[in-house]
């Protein structure tokens, strides 16, 4: 697009701008850079000089002040004269405005939410300075800027968050000079850094969300899919695919909800598509779901990966709904999923229970319990889930134990392939990912893991050795 295109293009978009289907007020607000930028596709550089260029001509009234990089103005609202301009080139010229976006609305939603994520936790944790809680912070913020730059977002939006190295961060603590943040406190300072500089990075990916068209989005070319915001994930192991399968049909009976809004990766009908890369996928849709089951089972106890997405739920404050497995009792959960009130999927109330609460969480008035009874009977009844051809269910592993699989899965969490180094920093974001592993467990199961020649102790980290890459990429249960 050449500079002329940029100024049409901002002019009618300025023109056009609206709250909402039919707004009074659509063409008269005054819109920030980022917005315009997020809406248009645009860089800072093109939207200022397309503003400046409007300015000129008197089209547009731009407002100015200090501290606006990197855009050349604050705010920029449209005039009549500019209103009457963009109308006569859309209605003489037959401009139409380009279509610039490479992600779906439902890619852009699960962004934000990831995100706002990130901000809330930073939030949250700002008192309890945690160094580790920041990398696993920073971590995911630089996660998700790397996804929307392959994505053919501009870097100018999305600004880089640098890490404290280790060796500056004791010294930043014992007495530095005053930083950006409510404190002087190094880790104030990083908090505050990640809080100011999201904002901005939601409000741009708010304004691409409103723009998007309402159709299947890809990145880099490849469908995603429906564009059906996911509404339910069910979290279980894959040997209870039948009890999976009976909560599954009485949630779509009784909330009408459509098959791919529901994902039950173990269902026929609800699985991921194919040649989606499972991991990221999961990950996605475990944080972007409106609302989360967790299938408690012995099977799931000993699944790495459901604990993985328990936990990963637990972190978003967002609704997850544990529900027992019938037979299970409610002992076999450990803090913090222990806390949150539990529902018994063998008790024909506390099963109406969940559909009250999981309607009420996705706006649905449920249907008549006379419509999904048999359903309700059918969860009721199933005996608890395990493996075909198996007469009991798998033993519990220790606490060593469970500690060791959940910090190889953290390798793999962080992709750390065979022979990588896991850096030091990193490392010991691993001991407070979730807030899972205590500092006790976490150095007993890393002395094991180096003992039984799975991981070897390096000067700048921890490098993953073949036999402990093996058990770190074993297949999900």
């Amino acid at each position: 697009m050449s500079i002329g295109d940029d100024v049409t293009a901002v002019l009618v978009c300025l023109a056009n701008w609206q709250e909402g289907g039919n707004d009074p007020n659509r063409g008269r607000y005054s819109v920030a850079g980022q917005e315009l930028a997020g809406r248009l596709g645009l860089s800072a550089a093109r939207v200022s000089d397309a503003v400046d260029l409007l300015e000129s001509n008197r089209y547009v009234k731009a407002i100015r002040v200090m501290g606006t990089a990197p855009f050349s103005f604050r705010e920029v609202e449209t005039n009549a004269r500019g209103r009457a301009e963009a109308e006569r080139v859309v209605q003489e010229d037959g401009y139409k405005m380009p279509d610039t976006t490479q992600l779906s609305p439902v890619q852009l939603r699960a962004f934000i939410e990831r995100l706002e994520n990130v901000r809330l936790r930073a939030e949250k944790d700002e008192a309890s300075k945690n160094w580790g809680t920041y990398d696993v912070l920073v971590a995911e913020y630089q996660a998700v800027r790397a996804e929307l730059l392959r994505a053919g977002v501009g870097p100018e939006s999305l600004p880089e968050i640098v890490t404290v190295p280790p060796g500056q961060r004791g010294a930043i603590v014992a007495g530095g000079p005053p930083v950006i943040g409510r404190g002087t406190g190094a880790e104030k300072a990083i908090y505050s850094t990640l809080q100011l500089r999201i904002p901005p990075v939601l409000t741009f990916l708010r304004s691409m969300e409103k723009a998007a068209p309402q159709t299947n989005g890809s990145i880099g070319g490849e469908d995603s899919g429906s564009s059906t915001a996911l509404k339910v994930f069910i979290s279980h192991s894959a040997k209870d695919a039948e009890i999976a399968s009976a909560v599954v049909d009485l949630l779509r009976s009784a909330l009408d909800l459509k098959a791919e809004e529901i994902r039950c990766s173990s269902v026929d009908g609800y699985r991921l598509r194919i040649g989606a890369e499972t991991d990221s996928e999961v990950r996605r849709e475990v944080l972007s779901a409106q609302a989360f089951i967790g299938l408690i089972s012995p099977n799931a106890i000993t699944s790495a990966y459901v604990m993985f997405e328990l936990g990963a739920r637990w972190g978003t404050y967002k609704t997850l709904a544990p529900l027992l497995a019938p037979g299970v009792a409610p002992d076999v959960l450990e803090a913090p999923l222990s806390n949150l009130n539990v529902l018994s999927a063998d008790k024909p109330g506390q099963v109406h229970q969940l559909v009250s609460d999981l309607g009420a969480v996705l706006g649905i008035t449920p249907e008549s319990p006379a419509v999904y009874q048999k359903h309700v009977e059918r969860l009721v009844g199933h005996p608890q889930g395990q493996e075909q051809g198996a007469s009991a269910a798998p033993p519990k592993k220790s606490e060593l134990e469970e500690t060791i699989a959940m910090v190889l899965n953290l390798f793999r969490q962080f992709q750390i392939g065979k022979g990588e180094v896991l850096p030091l920093q990193s490392a010991d974001a691993i001991r407070f990912r979730w807030d899972r592993l205590h500092q006790d467990r976490y150095q007993a199961a890393i002395e094991k893991l180096g003992k039984d020649g799975l991981i070897q102790f390096e000067r700048m980290g921890i490098r993953l050795t073949a036999a402990g890459y093996e058990a770190a990429y074993v297949e999900r249960d």
